[in-house]
């Protein structure tokens, strides 16, 4: 019955994917392109309701994963200070929108752990969520500091407060349960799927931490993380560090348009997404088949790819990517697979089977330009 979940899950989030470039893609074209202020309101809400629907997807997802012991821990040594207040002011514009105040306790030097920062991120980002859109007078704080607790062992606290409407005691088991809100039923009051703190809680005990809260109704919430201080050569066991599979953005822009891209899509909505973001920097050439790809490669130079995985009918991604590295001239040349294939592991299998960078549907367009663009610097650094 996993196994079937699996296939259903990895079916269903490329599914989902791969229109969502089409309705965010052109959503937020349309928001910076019109100038009628009610239509860029619609274009906006569009915009913004995808996100939701993106983030359900991702939480469902994350929650399968786990729920089937697939969930890989990536530790890194990072700076837990500088990770969670980063997470922290993404909400400070939406707290100023709802005059609450948003303040942070933290120290003036980092306080460095082995984590995964994915995960890290987003418990951080559903507990800050959560405070912003249940408190409506009064305001959120965030609170880090370092503590021993027990044989001398240091330990991280994290506390997100906030003066909201609080949780009644006989709710606050509840609401860390898969799919359960405070409230319930016909008349619950706000939206969500009830996952957030479910995969949250079950992010922190995977990465041997602890979360708790304390809550008072009509009064507010504190939730509370604890996790321990550990460094490199504490582990005895060795972890894939996701950052050798990633590169960093330098931001660079190409001078001009004389630089030729190829996109293998067969998704004609996704694929007039991608040139209309490339447009100003980028000529960006169609193929929409991996047969169509490999020929038009053979006639022209390009300096690098987009590479669809799943291309319908026909050969894939990974194959027509592997056929372009053996035409000459192409051994160096980058392939980033811009894929709606997202599960736990997909992203490894392709950079081992052909393609050199990967970005998932749906992405942000300037994601999507910065990671052409260093793709393609790297590419000259090394000629």
């Amino acid at each position: 019955m996993n196994s079937l979940k699996s296939v259903f899950l990895a079916n269903m989030s490329h599914e989902l994917r791969t229109p969502m470039v089409a309705v965010l893609g052109y959503s937020e074209i349309l928001k910076r392109e019109i100038d009628n202020p009610e239509l860029q309101d619609m274009a906006k809400e569009i915009y913004e309701s995808s996100h939701r629907l993106l983030t359900t997807l991702n939480l469902v997802l994350d929650l399968s994963r786990i729920e089937s012991n697939r969930g890989i821990i990536n530790y890194t040594e990072l700076d837990v200070v500088s990770i969670v207040t980063e997470e922290f002011d993404l909400y400070r514009y939406l707290a100023l929108k709802k005059n609450i105040y948003f303040k942070t306790s933290i120290p003036d030097e980092p306080v460095i752990t082995l984590l995964d920062e994915r995960m890290l991120r987003q418990i951080i980002n559903c507990l800050v969520s959560n405070a912003v859109k249940f408190t409506n007078t009064g305001g959120i704080s965030l609170n880090i500091f370092k503590e021993d607790i027990g044989s001398g062992k240091q330990f991280v606290i994290i506390k997100v407060r906030d003066t909201g409407i609080g949780i009644p005691k006989n709710s606050q088991d509840a609401i860390f349960e898969a799919f359960r809100q405070m409230s319930e039923g016909l008349n619950r009051s706000f939206e969500g799927t009830g996952l957030g703190l479910t995969v949250a809680k079950k992010f922190v005990e995977m990465m041997q931490g602890e979360i708790s809260v304390e809550s008072e109704f009509g009064k507010g919430s504190t939730f509370t993380l604890i996790f321990p201080i550990i460094r490199k050569f504490e582990l005895q066991q060795t972890y894939t560090d996701p950052s050798q599979l990633q590169i960093e953005f330098s931001g660079s822009i190409p001078e001009n348009r004389s630089h030729k891209l190829l996109l293998v899509e067969d998704d004609q909505s996704n694929a007039g997404v991608i040139r209309f973001f490339l447009a100003d920097l980028y000529e960006v050439d169609l193929a929409l088949t991996g047969d169509e790809g490999i020929n038009m490669a053979k006639k022209i130079k390009y300096e690098a790819i987009l590479m669809d995985i799943n291309l319908g009918s026909g050969m894939s991604g990974l194959e027509a990517a592997q056929k372009i590295k053996q035409i000459p001239g192409y051994v160096g040349t980058p392939i980033i697979a811009v894929t709606a294939l997202a599960m736990r592991g997909d992203k490894e299998k392709f950079l081992a089977e052909g393609c050199t960078h990967y970005i998932s549907k749906p992405f942000k367009k300037d994601d999507l330009i910065q990671l052409i663009n260093e793709a393609v610097k790297q590419a000259k650094e090394h000629v």
